[in-house]
Parts: C-alpha cells; sequence; structure tokens
C-alpha cells in the first residue's frame, strides 16, 4: 500500500512515517509539506491508495480543501483527515468533501495505523478516541440535522475568501487564487457581512475565528 502523508511538519513526519514502517502494511510513504506537492505527486503516481492530510499546510494550502480536490481528481484515492484540531466545523467539512476518517494527533499510533487501515479498506473511522464527545454530539445530536453545521450559511466560495483573508492575502491574491475576478472577491465580502451581521470584514474575521469557523496559521 501507498500512503501519502500531507503534512507541513518536518518532525511530525518523520515521526509519522517510523510509526506507520513499524508496520509490514506501511512500506510506501511519499510525502508532501503542502497541496501543491500532494496534488504532483498524485498525479505522477496513481498506486498512492491513502492520502493522510493535516488541516493546516504551509503556505495557502488547507487540507481540507485538498481533501475535497482530491475526492474530485482522484476517487479512487481514500482521504483522512489527522490534525491537531477537534472542531466541529472542520470535522463537518472534512466528511462534506469526502473524507474517510477525522482523526486527533493526540491519539495513540495503534489507533492512527488501525484507521489508516480500515480507510483503505474502504471502511469510515471518523473520530477516534480523543475528539470530545460534546463535539460529536454538537454534529450528531438526535435533534439535529448535520446539513444544519454550515457555518452561518457560507457557500464553500465564501469560506475560502474568508479563510484566505484571514490568512492575510489582498482581493488581487485572492482572486489569482481562486481564479475569479478582484470585483467577485467583494461582493463575496459583501455576502459575508450579511451573513454575520457586522458593517466590516474585519469584524467577520475576527468572529470567525473565535467560532473556530477559519483559523489564523502559526
Amino acid at each position: 500500500m501507498k500512503v501519502l502523508i500531507v503534512d507541513d511538519s518536518p518532525l511530525f513526519l518523520i515521526g509519522f512515517r517510523m510509526t506507520l514502517t513499524a508496520s509490514y502494511a506501511f512500506q510506501n510513504i511519499l510525502e508532501a509539506g503542502n497541496a501543491e506537492k500532494a496534488l504532483s505527486l498524485l498525479e505522477s503516481d496513481p498506486e498512492i491508495g491513502v492520502a493522510v492530510v493535516d488541516v493546516q499546510l504551509s503556505g495557502d494550502s488547507d487540507g481540507l480543501d485538498l481533501v475535497k480536490e482530491i475526492g474530485e481528481k482522484y476517487p479512487k484515492v481514500a482521504t483522512m483527515i489527522l490534525s491537531h484540531y477537534k472542531k466541529p466545523n472542520y470535522i463537518y467539512r472534512a466528511i462534506r468533501y469526502g473524507a474517510r476518517a477525522y482523526m486527533a494527533k493526540d491519539s495513540t499510533p495503534e489507533a492512527i495505523m488501525k484507521a489508516v487501515l480500515d480507510v483503505s479498506a474502504g471502511n469510515c473511522i471518523f473520530f477516534g478516541d480523543t475528539i470530545p464527545r460534546a463535539t460529536l454530539m454538537a454534529l450528531f445530536g438526535k435533534t439535529e440535522k448535520l446539513e444544519t453545521h454550515a457555518p452561518y450559511s457560507l457557500s464553500t466560495n465564501e469560506l475560502s475568501v474568508l479563510q484566505k483573508i484571514t490568512s492575510g492575502m489582498n482581493n488581487n491574491e485572492i482572486a489569482a487564487a481562486l481564479d475569479i475576478a478582484p470585483s467577485t472577491v467583494e461582493t463575496y465580502k459583501d455576502r459575508l457581512k450579511t451573513k454575520f451581521g457586522f458593517k466590516s470584514i474585519v469584524e467577520c474575521v475576527a468572529f470567525a475565528v473565535s467560532k473556530g469557523i477559519v483559523y489564523i496559521k502559526e
């Protein structure tokens, strides 16, 4: 089995590689620190069966958007998220975008290896043991539906624009990254202000960060 690890921490990559190669099931490990390199490896190596992706990647990469793109371009590749984050919004997006598992990095090595094996076999093991029950109940409580947790009814493009603003990108940079016009970026900003109920985009960003809808890259 070929496994692609997508994570921007060299130290984590070393440790995770050692964990996986301790099992004979994982002897072919590829690594990428950002979405661009990950997609390049997937394009050049059709034998990759599983992609284990972190939420936060280097540069302008977003691991959740990468999961979505992998699902669209390489549907035979099973994806899973392995992240420090345990936020309901991230879990929701991961599931919505086709990830077969969402594991926290403080899971045991045995649990992570089992998750990778289960994902490669076509099974789903979304949570592991270290994501709080309250987080999962927020998504799957008996009286709630998963769809209601789309954050403030934001579209994928609105959420992407919001994250890129949070990352410090200007209108022209966002437009180039999303292949849209700068005027369209302004339209998305106006929609964000309307949906959040604020007069400025700065207030929208501060609120979204406080609610875990977007994150500030360290």
